[in-house]
């Protein structure tokens, strides 16, 4: 169905996910365009708060642009 998860659905599983780590990265919206940095910070920010109060703010990363997932993936497992 056309524009059913316009709100809330990925925030609130990443939100649901602390204190476990999260890596998400080159963001886009539905019409795969990529999401602006204030657009992330928006839509994630239930997500931030609930890493900031499990105390595991440090094991949630966002960024907007695709980055090294390898060395972020090596870095959790140490």
């Amino acid at each position: 169905v056309l524009g059913i998860l316009k709100v809330g659905d990925i925030p609130d599983a990443a939100a649901a996910l602390a204190p476990r780590p999260l890596l998400l990265e080159g963001l886009v919206n539905g019409r795969n365009i990529r999401l602006e940095e204030d657009e992330v910070k928006r839509a994630f920010g239930p997500a931030e708060e609930a890493y900031r109060s499990a105390r595991a703010a440090s094991r949630l990363a966002i960024h907007s642009e695709p980055g090294n997932v390898t060395g972020w993936l090596a870095a959790e497992l140490k």
